[in-house]
């Protein structure tokens, strides 16, 4: 039911998606949102449970960046970081690699069946991408070249339970 009023109101509104499987949801929709994919999923463990998902890749001249900050800095920055991740009731998780350097960040929001409609859920989809934009604006702040926004991050690998 949700899945299908979901599909509905993105046809309504025109919107370009692609349902997948996946083997830890019960269904997957991956919708453009301008230059960006926002994944909707809703996971096996409940079935009334919307999760709406943006992956920020960090892309590897920001990673180097990073490393290269002192050990302030790096407090200061993450700090920043997780004030805007953690705005509004986000569910976020950054993934690091084996020097401890942010690697990726996932975004995420939850909504329910009984609260789902459609103002709620284009205002919530808006909100996820808004963080995700501002997390990228922030990894650029680190200076380096001027990248395609898309080199910087994206979701388009999608999930590993959303990767």
């Amino acid at each position: 039911m949700m899945k299908e009023q979901i599909i509905n109101w993105l046809e309504e509104d025109n919107r370009e998606y692609q349902v997948n499987d996946h083997p830890q949801l019960n269904w997957l929709i991956q919708l453009k949102h301008g230059d960006r994919t926002v994944l909707l999923g809703n996971p096996e463990e409940n079935k009334s449970r919307l999760e709406i998902v943006y992956k920020l890749n960090i892309s590897p001249e920001h990673k180097e960046i990073f490393n290269k900050l002192d050990a302030n800095q790096r407090v200061g920055f993450e700090k920043t970081l997780v004030m805007m991740l953690a705005e509004g009731s986000t569910i976020y998780n950054i993934t690091r690699d084996n020097q401890n350097v942010p690697d990726s960040v996932v975004i995420k929001k939850h909504l329910y069946e009984q609260d789902l409609g459609i103002g709620v859920f284009y205002d919530t989809v808006q909100q996820v991408v808004n963080i995700g934009m501002r997390a990228t604006i922030h990894f650029q702040s680190l200076g380096g070249s001027q990248q395609q926004q898309e080199d910087v991050s994206s979701t388009k690998s999608g999930p590993s339970l959303y990767r």
